[in-house]
């Protein structure tokens, strides 16, 4: 049957005589008039919602007015009217609005959907297989430098985040004797825990105190070197969003701590905000460069004055919320006599690669004196016992610093 309409078609022959000979029935086709509308596929009419929610996208709440109003705010192009309204940017990436919104965009125009044109629908626009999903099954754990040294003790390690942190040293069997005992030799003797997790970050350079004035709710451009200062973060609705402390080791140099879970959101709002205000400062994160240890209770100066150190531990010569730097057991240390847990307590910060060093040095100079490791129920069980806050435990995503106690935090002399 192909070959006579092949042979028609060299020869000339028309759409009827092809069909006569093929005795079949010709079709009368009235011709295309329009060109262009021959190319034009069927477009249903735009027809208002009842209710007045004309959504084009739902995954960012976009309705036809949305456009409309972008349209009159002078955006016409497809890519403009993306960005000015977030019109697929969500999860579908555009693969069930991009077609409605670029016919609102035309007939608001007044032009075709051909010169409009549409986005780009990127992955994912459709389900992904379960292959591509499952991914490994190893939590990426992270480990202080101590890691080993707790396992030694066997300690109770648990994840704090992205970290792994000791809970208790001892059976789990035995946890809630052993958590009480770790109570009672911070509040009567004295207590060491492993805080290196905390967040460490320095700002650096001649801006550095008028950066945290604007990014933390206290005062910071007047601080003195060799102080420490508490800091509390708040977000721009006012909700607290994380607390440290910041010790000025210079006048251009300030090492701030942050909390486990918080401190790449902190980094992140720091190099945010200042890429808007543009001072001369720079902050680099060194959580991971640093190890700390809080050595706390009743008995910790007399710990801390037996270490080998050219630090001045005395309490004359160290005064509640001084900062000292120097050397202990031939370790650089910062030193800041802070604490958790409501009792005489000294922090020392170290850079990561001699943490077990320090640590040695830390349990022989406390051995006479019944030092005791700690985990973090006891610290929990400490600071609640004293009333500090832990943010975002204490308090949620609403939460202001007059809710917590904390007008005080807040400086009265600057805007």
């Amino acid at each position: 049957m192909a070959t006579p309409c092949h042979a028609g078609a060299k020869l000339g022959y028309d759409e009827d005589t092809a069909l006569n000979r093929l005795g079949l029935p010709t079709r009368d086709i009235a011709p295309v008039k329009d060109a262009e509308a021959a190319l034009t596929n069927f477009e249903p009419a735009i027809a208002a919602h009842p209710n007045g929610k004309d959504f084009v996208d739902r995954d960012e709440d976009i309705q036809v007015k949305d456009l409309q109003n972008a349209i009159k705010e002078g955006y016409r192009e497809l890519e403009l009217i993306k960005r000015f309204t977030t019109v697929g940017t969500g999860p579908s990436q555009g693969r069930h609005s991009a077609l409605a919104t670029a016919r609102v965009v035309a007939k608001a125009t007044d032009r075709s959907i051909g010169q409009i044109g549409v986005t780009t629908a990127r992955p994912p626009f459709g389900p992904e297989t379960q292959s591509v999903l499952s991914g490994h099954h190893h939590p990426a754990d992270r480990h202080t430098a101590l890691h080993h040294e707790h396992i030694r003790r066997g300690a109770d390690m648990r994840p704090v985040g992205a970290w792994r942190r000791p809970y208790f040293y001892g059976p789990k069997q035995d946890a809630k004797r052993l958590i009480e005992e770790e109570v009672h030799a911070v509040r009567d003797g004295v207590g060491v825990l492993d805080v290196s997790t905390l967040g460490g970050l320095e700002v650096r350079g001649p801006d550095a105190g008028e950066f945290l004035n604007r990014i933390y709710t206290m005062a910071y451009k007047k601080q003195p070197v060799g102080r420490c200062r508490y800091c509390l973060m708040t977000n721009e609705m006012g909700t607290v969003i994380d607390d440290g402390v910041a010790y000025r080791l210079a006048e251009d140099l300030y090492y701030v701590t942050a909390t486990t879970g918080a401190v790449a959101r902190v980094y992140a709002d720091m190099l945010f905000w200042n890429a808007q205000w543009r001072l001369d400062v720079d902050v680099l994160n060194v959580t991971s460069a640093f190890s700390g240890f809080n050595i706390t209770g009743p008995k910790a100066r007399e710990v801390v004055e037996a270490l080998d150190s050219d630090i001045d531990f005395t309490r004359d010569g160290f005064a509640y919320l001084d900062g000292r730097s120097g050397t202990v057991a031939g370790v650089s240390v910062r030193a800041m006599r802070i604490g958790f847990t409501g009792e005489l307590s000294y922090e020392l910060h170290c850079p990561t690669s001699y943490a077990q060093t320090l640590w040695d040095a830390v349990l022989a100079a406390g051995e006479p004196h019944g030092l005791h490791p700690y985990g973090l129920e006891a610290s929990r069980i400490l600071r609640l016992e004293k009333g500090h806050i832990l943010i975002g435990q204490d308090s949620d995503a609403l939460t202001s610093p007059d809710e917590l106690g904390f007008e005080w935090a807040i400086s009265k002399t600057k805007p």
